[in-house]
């Protein structure tokens, strides 16, 4: 955990117990921008920031999903005055106490649905912090017609390629772009870029299942709207677990009408996520592993082919 502008873990260390009056630290795992440690008998999770006002957001984010039910959740603990942060080596350091390790979410589709449904509401609510002056807004629609056009480059050059999956990617990749006009992802863009709107681009399998206890995964991106959180849950689960991601997309619908969403933006919402879920995102295993490529594409294709009977009972 050393780099440009870090301080030592061991001045870390000093400094983030001398803070908050530990004794007799251990440091333990070690994760991207957090590691454990173990104090007295107990477990915490030092995690890393640029400024206070991250620390602050991911703060204001855990608080909001618990008012959504979602419960156990990890807590910063407080140092001297009650604050909950200290500055060494240029960056902000807190300590976090872990949330009940017995509480594990059930990894039915559904309830994941549920849990990244309030996580989408919960972000609409919270801008990202900072004035950073990076933009990736509106990016979705650029990003699917050059990797289209990498592909074509890709199968110019790889001529045992299977002929099947490619078609299959290039007509699915078009029909993505048509879906993003169908489901006016400019104007979700627009207002998502308006309202300051963040995703946190790490939002997976492993990432739910860790949340009770890593808050370094909550981390802000900048970047597009809300929904590629949910965007890419689906993908992976349309891969790694085809018999939840149907349930995990009623899940999210529950959740969007329950909290008052007009069905209109509802059923917006939907076509903007089958737009990402038709793009081929593997298709680069086609210059890698052909045979990994191949069986990509069959998985992508039979989960397609289940996505029609599910919108038939949409909103």
């Amino acid at each position: 955990m050393t780099g440009q502008g870090m301080a030592p873990k061991g001045s870390i260390l000093e400094s983030v117990s001398w803070w908050y009056g530990l004794a007799d630290v251990v440091p333990m795992s070690q994760g991207d921008g957090e590691f454990e440690v173990e104090s007295g008998g107990h477990r915490y999770v030092v995690v890393r920031d640029s400024s206070p006002e991250n620390l602050r957001w991911r703060l204001e984010v855990l608080k909001d999903l618990e008012a959504e039910g979602v419960v156990a959740l990890p807590r910063p603990a407080a140092g001297p005055g009650g604050r909950l942060w200290v500055e060494t080596g240029g960056w902000t350091y807190s300590l976090w106490i872990p949330g009940e390790a017995s509480v594990i979410l059930p990894g039915d589709g559904r309830s994941l649905g549920t849990v990244t449904g309030a996580l989408v509401k919960v972000l609409a609510r919270h801008p990202r912090p900072g004035s950073g002056k990076a933009d990736r807004y509106g990016t979705w629609v650029a990003g699917f017609r050059r990797s289209l056009t990498a592909l074509d480059r890709v199968v110019a050059e790889t001529p045992d390629a299977d002929g099947g999956a490619v078609r299959a990617f290039r007509e699915g990749g078009q029909k993505a772009l048509a879906l993003l006009e169908e489901g006016d992802y400019r104007r979700w863009s627009e207002r998502a870029q308006k309202n300051r709107l963040c995703c946190l681009g790490r939002w997976r399998l492993e990432t739910v299942a860790t949340l009770w206890e890593r808050p370094g995964d909550l981390r802000a991106a900048i970047g597009d709207l809300p929904l590629y959180d949910a965007a890419t849950l689906a993908e992976n689960l349309m891969i790694a677990k085809p018999d939840e991601w149907l349930p995990f997309l009623d899940g999210l619908r529950s959740v969007w009408l329950a909290s008052g969403w007009a069905p209109r933006d509802v059923r917006a919402a939907e076509v903007i996520l089958e737009a990402y879920l038709r793009f081929p995102h593997r298709w680069p295993l086609l210059r890698t592993d052909s045979r990994a490529a191949s069986e990509y594409a069959a998985a992508w294709a039979e989960g397609l082919s289940r996505f029609p009977a599910w919108l038939d009972h949409s909103v």
